[in-house]
């Protein structure tokens, strides 16, 4: 019985013991919640005050400014009928000025095309010229005079030049041609 007295004893201290520890942190956590709310209810001041300034900031800016209106505008114009602002001679001379402007604006650029074609290839042909006439210079340290000679001729509209290079060049042509062919027909071959 004794033994049973001791237990009972040591069970009821061992509940008395962790009642007081429950205690102590319900006290900590009833503390811990009152700081807590305090905390809250100073930002809780803190918002409601920005908040407000913000307000107020807000109403002076929008009663300093005044609100935008959108104002539709519409206008109708007539080209033709009694209320026109063009006269007959008026509409007569813009009909006449878009009939001419028309093949201009469809045929001016294939022109303007051309002769920067042109433009081009006359520059390739100066850079030759000046090649090949550089390259007689330094190859034999003297000025070509046989070239001096032969665009001299051609400035001067010589038709030898002309006819010359004209059959040089058919020539050259059918070169390409043959060479191409020939091209084809190993290919055809292999």
């Amino acid at each position: 019985m004794a033994n049973n007295e001791e237990i009972l004893l040591n069970l009821m201290q061992n509940v008395s013991d962790e009642l007081e520890h429950i205690e102590k942190k319900i006290s900590d956590l009833e503390r811990s919640k009152e700081k807590d709310d305090e905390l809250f209810e100073k930002q809780r001041n803190l918002l409601a005050g920005n908040l407000n300034a913000t307000n107020t900031m807000l109403s002076k800016v929008l009663a300093e400014n005044p609100p935008i209106v959108n104002h539709t505008h519409h206008t109708q114009y007539t080209v033709f009928g009694k209320d026109t602002p063009f006269s007959s001679k008026m509409l007569l001379i813009l009909i006449a000025s878009l009939l001419l402007l028309i093949p201009l604006i469809k045929y001016v650029p294939p022109y303007m095309n051309e002769r920067s074609t042109i433009a081009k290839e006359r520059d390739d042909y100066k850079l030759f010229y000046e090649y090949v006439f550089y390259r007689n210079f330094e190859a034999d340290q003297s000025i070509p005079k046989d070239l001096q000679q032969m665009l001299k001729d051609i400035k001067a509209d010589d038709t030898t030049y002309t006819n010359y290079v004209n059959r040089l060049s058919r020539k050259y042509e059918n070169y390409l041609k043959k060479e191409d062919l020939k091209a084809q027909i190993k290919k055809l071959e292999e």
